[in-house]
């Protein structure tokens, strides 16, 4: 009995058992119902198509919060489309997804983009947003092979850390312990622990030597490389534990490229943890000024006063005297939220610029394109529309298979690119998780002169938080207070330095 046990708890095997019992009982009911992948073909009736439902504006927020709000959970929230209901049996919600891609197909036939442009054009709440098409919204292609390979790598690493810790925790817990209780218990399991694992084992073999071992014929400078993993972990790790993203700053400070510096910047401005922004900040104190400043400074100029401050902090504390110019500039500026006007047509039209926030997991096709046309390149990653009546992919264990490829989109083109992302509380989320991803961005909305006059004057009552946040940033790294700090005063002592 003693060997039996000891062959049992044996890491080839347990590892081998424990994978299958996940499996097993994490996509059991799922999988009864997806014993075959359909395909789907559809008629689209041309004459009814532009009054399709898909292309018709949802109903906009009644009231919009004021805009001196910050809090992100007030922030509006944008739809692609009404989400399906919950109720639908499996493979009828699978077919309605299909259809609505069939559509977005029919109509980029057309015209590239055809179906974005057109959509747009009907819907005032998302036209401002930056939306990106034609080439550049399209991802190189070898880059977007390389970007799918470094998905699978860092997947993989979370899958092997799983599996590890979970070998670890049935080994620890009592012998006559029910299912029930190992599930509760593992549940318990520190996100620390998790953490700390799954950076063990993604390091253990750099994304380089990973890919000559599982994709040989695959040659790509140490650059495209470098750019395809920093991609794929701000897109995985980023929305997780506070833990996996102050590993990822280790880690990007390992790698000395350019899109592992902007990403810095971000881990440093946008995280709501203050342990994460102050890693990713001593990050960037070993690099050159030049690499970041930019991205910085455009801190001051995002319409949640927030970042302002969190800006000017990174400046302080990487001593970066280069900007003081550009910080003196911020203080003839408006308060990123104002109005202002532009023309439109050879009218003058007042807008302002606002965060609004997307469900990562119900808009897929907001940002993607479908991906079942025959133009997509061989090795693309794909991943499946989320049915609102099944259960979210496990982020353990990628994005899903045994969908119909007619509810697929491609990751190589992408209309939006989000500022930022967070876990938010969702009510009643089931069958789905009650945390779920939300993906920020700015919108620039047209406003008439009475909404622009209310908001004028209610900014008018605090100071401007970007002018509050430089006037911290010059007076730290010049040491200096002045009496008038004007932009005047402020020059003349800029220019005795």
């Amino acid at each position: 009995m003693a060997s039996l046990q000891k062959l049992l708890l044996s890491a080839p095997i347990v590892r081998v058992l424990l994978a299958l019992l996940v499996l097993i009982v994490s996509t059991r009911e799922s999988e009864a119902k997806k014993i075959f992948i359909p395909r789907y073909s559809f008629k689209i009736d041309e004459q009814a198509l532009p009054k399709d439902p898909l292309l018709e504006a949802l109903p906009g927020t009644a009231k919009l919060p004021s805009i001196l709000n910050e809090e992100l959970a007030l922030v509006p929230q944008l739809m692609f489309m009404t989400p399906l209901d919950k109720k639908l049996e499996f493979f009828k919600a699978q077919e309605e997804m299909a259809h609505v891609l069939a559509k977005i197909n029919h109509l980029n036939k057309k015209e590239r983009d055809g179906f974005l442009k057109i959509y747009l054009a009907k819907r005032d709440d998302l036209r401002g947003l930056p939306f990106r098409m034609s080439d550049d919204c399209k991802t190189d292609e070898k880059q977007a092979f390389l970007f799918g390979r470094a998905v699978a790598f860092v997947q993989l690493a979370l899958q092997t850390s799983h599996e590890t810790l979970l070998e670890e925790h049935v080994k620890s817990q009592p012998k006559d312990a029910s299912q029930k209780e190992l599930d509760a218990a593992l549940k318990k399991m520190d996100d620390n622990a998790r953490s700390k694992q799954f950076w063990l084992d993604l390091s253990a073999k750099t994304f380089a030597v990973w890919l000559k071992e599982n994709a040989p014929a695959v040659q790509q400078s140490p650059d495209a490389i470098d750019r395809a993993v920093v991609a794929a972990l701000m897109q995985i790790i980023t929305p997780r534990h506070e833990a996996y993203k102050t590993g990822m700053v280790r880690y990007l400070t390992t790698i000395k490229q350019p899109d592992a510096t902007a990403s810095l910047v971000k881990l440093a401005i946008y995280p709501p943890e203050a342990n994460v922004r102050t890693a990713a900040i001593d990050a960037l104190k070993s690099r050159p000024y030049s690499d970041y400043s930019n991205a910085v400074m455009a801190g001051f100029r995002y319409p949640l006063p927030v970042i302002s401050k969190r800006a000017a902090d990174v400046l302080v504390q990487t001593k970066n005297t280069s900007v003081l110019d550009d910080l003196v500039t911020v203080l003839t500026e408006p308060d990123p939220r104002a109005p202002r006007t532009r023309n439109v047509d050879g009218k003058h039209v007042s807008v302002v610029r606002e965060m609004v926030r997307i469900n990562h997991h119900h808009n897929c096709l907001m940002c993607h394109a479908p991906s079942n046309t025959p133009d997509v390149p061989q090795g693309v990653l794909t991943a499946p529309v989320a049915l609102p009546s099944d259960a979210l992919p496990s982020a353990v264990h990628g994005y899903g298979s045994g969908l119909s490829p007619d509810i697929f989109v491609r990751t190589d083109m992408t209309y939006l690119r989000q500022d930022f992302s967070v876990m938010m509380n969702v009510e009643n989320a089931k069958p789905w998780p009650e945390m779920q991803r939300f993906d920020f961005f700015v919108r620039t909305r047209d406003v008439t002169p009475a909404q622009a006059a209310e908001a004028t004057k209610l900014l008018a009552t605090q100071t401007p938080s970007n002018h509050a946040a430089a006037q911290y940033a010059l007076r730290e790294l010049t040491g200096q207070t002045p009496t008038n700090p004007s932009p005047s005063s402020w020059r003349k002592i800029i220019a005795a330095r």
